[in-house]
């Protein structure tokens, strides 16, 4: 089992799992957590930092002008975890309208009904059982691989390398969310690097 807390709280939780072995050794106690994501936001702020996206925001009215630094700098958690979850949308559907221009890819009614109902009838595991749609998630994919690797362009490779990022912090959101720690072991070391390359390896250093 997983379990998240504060600083003050994690070492009380600490102190009552070394007394209690037997009964709390199957718990993995997360030392706050909250501050890693905050640092997260940080390092992604250093990432993105006059590449334009905060000019497209303040012309898309998603905040003024005076809060650029605010956010680039991941100080306000709620804002940071809305305004980027906008703007990762936004780009990966200008990246899917682009890869179904440039393919001649036509969404037939039959995919779409079925995407309709796969919505309706949300899982925490959902499976596509459609040969069509399964067709295009792969053709995709390969399409996104590509543009990761640079081979349509720089300006396409770096915004879509952002919204990787973004997408890290969504599966780790939800490796504590729900207690999953495969999960976290998972995206753990995936979101490590960024710590490093940006010297945002503590959460002090936000500040």
């Amino acid at each position: 089992m997983q379990v998240t807390y504060d600083l003050a709280i994690a070492k009380v939780a600490l102190q009552i799992q070394l007394t209690e072995k037997l009964r709390f050794n199957n718990l993995f106690i997360h030392i706050g957590m909250f501050h890693v994501m905050m640092a997260y936001f940080k390092s992604i702020g250093k990432f993105i930092n006059n590449c334009g996206i905060s000019t497209v925001m303040i012309n898309s009215d998603l905040f003024a002008s005076g809060s650029v630094n605010g956010f680039l700098e991941g100080k306000h958690f709620n804002r940071c975890k809305r305004l980027h979850s906008i703007i990762y949308l936004a780009i990966n559907i200008l990246h899917f309208e682009n890869f179904a221009a440039l393919e001649n890819i036509e969404i037939t009614d039959q995919v779409k009904e079925y995407l309709q109902d796969l919505i309706k009838h949300r899982s925490e595991r959902p499976t596509v059982q459609n040969r069509e749609l399964e067709n295009l998630f792969d053709k995709y994919d390969d399409y996104k691989q590509k543009t990761l690797h640079g081979k349509h362009g720089k300006t396409p490779q770096f915004y879509l390398m952002y919204a990787q990022l973004i997408e890290y912090f969504f599966i780790l959101n939800m490796s504590i969310r729900t207690g999953d720690f495969k999960l976290f072991k998972f995206i753990l070391p995936k979101i490590a690097n960024i710590f490093f390359i940006f010297n945002q390896q503590n959460y002090s250093r936000t500040w």
